[in-house]
């Protein structure tokens, strides 16, 4: 099987993939929704399709910014990498590293952006600067919090791996 790769094809290609991103986007959307009406005790009825075009708007938003904000760097500097400009390669491990550097500081202080966004009902912005207040001079407590939670899933993981069998 040979497939042409035609600008429609491409063009296809990324069609197909950004409906894949935005799909995924609003059944998670979904998810944080249901989790915050429990939390707050207005039960929803369940549904497939629970959150309206306000939310998954302000979802969407979210993740535009909080991607840009953290990646950003890290993709400029691998792009400067990889597409030609040649100059000492210590200056570009160096800028990764910062980039690299930054991403980790930016999500420790994001660490409860999405909990704000739809538990608070704040704006995109609002949940980023609140969050950025929260986490102000806490790293070690979200370090280890961001570590119990780890062991947790991994726990989780080896227990549902286990054989029951005789």
């Amino acid at each position: 099987l040979k497939i042409a790769l035609t600008p429609q094809t491409i063009f296809l290609a990324c069609l197909f993939g950004l409906l894949l991103l935005l799909t995924i986007a609003y059944f998670s959307c979904s998810q944080y929704i249901l989790i915050a009406s429990l939390l707050h005790r207005k039960i929803r009825k369940p549904s497939f399709f629970v959150a309206s075009f306000r939310e998954y708007k302000r979802w969407l938003g979210y993740i535009i910014l909080s991607s840009s904000i953290i990646f950003l760097p890290l993709v400029l500097t691998l792009s400067g990498l990889f597409f030609g400009l040649d100059t000492q390669k210590v200056i570009w491990i160096i800028l990764i590293i910062c980039a690299t550097v930054y991403a980790c500081w930016m999500y420790y202080r994001l660490f409860f952006d999405e909990n704000i966004l739809f538990y608070n009902q704040k704006s995109a912005i609002e949940s980023i600067k609140t969050s950025f207040h929260i986490t102000k001079g806490h790293f070690w407590l979200i370090v280890l919090i961001t570590l119990i939670l780890s062991a947790i899933s991994y726990f989780q993981k080896i227990i549902s791996n286990l054989s029951f069998t005789d």
